[in-house]
């Protein structure tokens, strides 16, 4: 298993294995309520603000939207089929539905699912330690997203992309997250079983 992702209304949570495999499960009693295969090993997983959808990341390159009642991709981007480093393990959906961002170790890419095209995209290059990046994720407005490297956290708005701070780590950065829903903190995940929690000074 390579992800995990929680349905919109906690009634359910959704499975990916590297082998292809997919799966619904419900929250109560873990059971499988619909399951399913795509033609690609996958890296990573993420649920649709609908519900009705899942993104599937792939190892060879590949961000898959699934339409979970049909069984049925419904498109497919090509996020690095060309680079070095093609697993697609980070994937996340903003809250409007439409913005989605994907991440490899080499890029941070956000995509207009409308247009099923690329707005924006980050390089290690735009990242002082360079050294990979590990996650990307919007907030429940939708209005901000966080990227994070294993040195640094980005926070940028999403209108006009602009970044208001970073946030330099000295613990080794596994993953990030909003805090409420009014997005008043930051939580950073590190390798080294810490968590820390950065918030506005007053």
């Amino acid at each position: 298993v390579v992800g995990l992702s929680l349905h919109p209304s906690g009634r359910y949570f959704a499975s990916a294995a590297s082998d292809g495999s997919w799966a619904v499960h419900s929250a109560e009693s873990g059971d499988v309520v619909v399951s399913g295969t795509v033609d690609s090993q996958v890296a990573g997983i993420a649920y649709h603000p609908d519900g009705v959808f899942l993104g599937l990341g792939t190892v060879d390159g590949f961000a898959k939207i699934l339409d979970i009642g049909q069984n049925q991709v419904l498109a497919t981007l090509d996020v690095a089929s060309g680079g070095e480093e093609k697993s697609v393990g980070g994937l996340h959906f903003s809250e409007n539905g439409y913005y989605f961002a994907t991440v490899t170790r080499e890029e941070v890419a956000v995509w207009d699912l409308r247009k099923q095209k690329k707005v924006v995209a980050w390089t290690l290059a735009d990242f002082e330690d360079g050294a990979a990046f590990v996650d990307a994720v919007f907030d429940r407005s939708g209005k901000y997203l966080a990227v994070a490297t294993p040195g640094l956290v980005r926070l940028l708005r999403v209108k006009g992309w602009a970044t208001m701070v970073d946030l330099a780590c000295a613990d080794t950065v596994a993953s990030v997250g909003w805090i409420g829903h009014l997005s008043t903190a930051v939580a950073v995940a590190c390798a080294e079983n810490s968590v820390r929690v950065y918030e506005p000074a007053q």
